[in-house]
């Protein structure tokens, strides 16, 4: 599993409790319609993977030439945390994510708006009673919802349908990402000598895990 934030300046980060109330405030959503998005045409037209590893891709891409992650389309970064998410607990289990990103509100509040916008609820449901368990909780019947839920409805179908569907999405040729993403960064971007974004977790996609 790919993340590399420890090396982009992420902060240790203590845990945040989820209540109801909050999660029912953090899905109070609506698409990002303030900034537009960038998809090469070969994974617009690919599989459902290849969708959502294309905007893997480029927002990282996005990342490492802005100084905030405001300047990330928060559908973008929706999309790429739901990612982060199924990943983590597909091959290491809820607790695994917990562990990982559970207390970091830029992470999870994002994961959990995307599955809402996705439309997958049944995720959104388990995600939200893995949050509201008490620290330590065993997650293995989660584990096992999950595992089940996937088969009928994995969360990859549902991210990259979101994603073909989004008003805000640009598909540009794959030759001209690049020259789209000048043109959208004008006047955002940091200086070539600049660090990294930091505090910012990094997911480098399930092509990347395991390297």
């Amino acid at each position: 599993m790919r993340t590399d934030g420890q090396q982009d300046g992420q902060q240790s980060f203590d845990a945040v409790e989820y209540p109801d109330d909050l999660i029912d405030d953090i899905l109070r959503c609506e698409t990002d319609t303030t900034r537009r998005m960038v998809l090469p045409h070969s994974a617009a037209n690919g599989t459902d993977r290849e969708v959502v590893d294309g905007n893997v891709a480029v927002v990282n891409t996005v990342l490492d030439r802005v100084d905030s992650p405001e300047h990330v389309s928060r559908d973008a970064l929706r999309s790429y945390y739901a990612d982060l998410y199924e990943a983590t607990v597909t091959t290491s289990g809820i607790a695994a994510y917990l562990e990982l990103a559970g207390g970091r509100r830029d992470v999870t509040d994002h994961v959990l708006q995307g599955l809402r916008l996705m439309g997958a609820d049944e995720h959104v449901d388990l995600l939200r009673r893995a949050l509201t368990s008490p620290p330590g909780a065993n997650t293995a019947d989660l584990d096992a919802e999950f595992a089940t839920l996937q088969q009928s409805d994995p969360i990859v179908a549902r991210n990259a349908e979101w994603l073909r569907t989004l008003g805000s999405v640009d598909v540009v040729g794959d030759d001209r990402v690049g020259t789209a993403l000048d043109i959208l960064l004008q006047g955002e971007e940091h200086s070539a000598d600049a660090p990294p974004v930091a505090g910012v977790l990094r997911w480098r996609g399930v092509s990347a895990a395991g390297r």
